[in-house]
């Protein structure tokens, strides 16, 4: 069930991460918080790992409806951070203290990413997380996950482009 869930989300992040901010928001702090609880916190109970994903991402969706501005921020940190970390993990690389560092280097980048961009962040963000979420779910190898990221990171970004260029007209 956790699998076909994570399929889900990392679908529609991929196709609809910008249409949908505050989902985006919230998927990604969902992602980060287990990614958190499972890596940095070696947390191995499941349940536990969940509970503190669904806090991130309920704290990331309360911010995205009420704080936008600073929601931003908190988005391009937490997607920066969890897609550093997963490619990190893909690479096997960091572990303990580094992980840390890795995140703390991944969100600062999709901060300020974010920040100046913010249209296109959420685009690249989104399907970057889509991406990894999609592969993550269903159990890829290194190099046929690496390339498949690549190939739905691409998608993505594409389909979200051509929907706002549509908006646009």
């Amino acid at each position: 069930m956790i699998l076909l869930g994570r399929l889900l989300v990392g679908v529609l992040l991929l196709l609809f991460g910008r249409k949908l901010f505050w989902f985006f928001v919230a998927a990604i702090g969902f992602a980060a918080g287990m990614t958190v609880a499972t890596q940095a916190l070696q947390i191995r109970q499941e349940g536990v790992a969940i509970l503190i994903g669904l806090a991130f991402g309920l704290v990331g969706a309360l911010l995205a409806a009420f704080l936008q501005s600073f929601a931003i921020g908190v988005a391009g940190f937490l997607g920066g951070a969890y897609i550093l970390g997963a490619v990190a993990a893909a690479l096997n690389l960091g572990q303990g203290q580094a992980l840390w560092i890795i995140y703390l280097v991944g969100g600062i980048l999709g901060a300020i990413l974010i920040g100046q961009f913010f249209d296109v962040a959420v685009i690249v963000l989104s399907s970057l997380a889509g991406a990894s979420l999609v592969v993550e779910a269903l159990g890829m190898s290194r190099p046929a996950g690496i390339l498949a990221i690549v190939v739905l990171f691409i998608f993505g970004v594409v389909a979200q482009m051509d929907r706002k260029r549509l908006r646009r007209r």
